[in-house]
């Protein structure tokens, strides 16, 4: 579940569903009261017919009791894309624990197959080495020193190839878990 807290795109969609919910919440409020009001102190030059502070005070309600089924279907129309994204949430995390398992699987098999290439490489190794000391002691050809040294390169090439996949697949889990490639031990 590391993977999961660590994912951006799960972060994302919830942080969607949270402003779906606080939009839901707002279209439910549309249809209350509201009250605004204001004040106002000013201060005039005195005259014969008026004083020189004015005072004044306003109280203003709206209210849409009539909006025709707006504001219910604002907040259903709100309420549906956070169970869209909730759903979507879930449908990723599914799919970014099944991916995390895959890359688990086969950051497992290349590690086994490096392990199969070591000792295909030690064995071919040794066969040259062999082969060698036949055609020293005149009990090969050279064709049989030079099949094994091929057989050896390509062990060789083989064993690099086997390292390759398995530092690929240690990159693809880390990926997967959300965490830097160099926590993502291939061994």
């Amino acid at each position: 579940d590391g993977a999961l807290a660590r994912r951006p795109e799960l972060r994302l969609l919830q942080e969607g569903i949270r402003a779906a919910r606080a939009g839901a919440a707002l279209a439910g409020v549309q249809d209350l009261p509201s009250l605004s009001g204001r004040a106002l102190v000013a201060a005039r030059t005195p005259s014969a017919f008026e004083r020189s502070t004015y005072y004044s005070a306003g109280l203003v309600v709206t209210w849409s009791p009539f909006d025709f089924g707006r504001t219910r279907r604002d907040v259903e129309a709100a309420r549906a894309r956070a169970a869209q994204l909730e759903a979507q949430l879930e449908d990723a995390k599914l799919g970014i624990r099944l991916e995390v398992e895959k890359a688990w699987n086969d950051m497992r098999e290349a590690r086994a197959r490096l392990d199969a290439a070591e000792r295909q490489t030690a064995a071919a190794d040794a066969s040259a080495g062999v082969a060698r000391l036949r055609y020293e002691a005149g009990a090969a050809t050279q064709v049989e020193v030079s099949g094994a040294l091929l057989a050896l390169s390509r062990a060789r090439a083989a064993r690099a190839q086997a390292r390759f996949d398995l530092h690929a697949a240690a990159a693809d889990y880390a990926h997967a878990t959300g965490t830097d490639a160099g926590e993502a031990s291939p061994r």
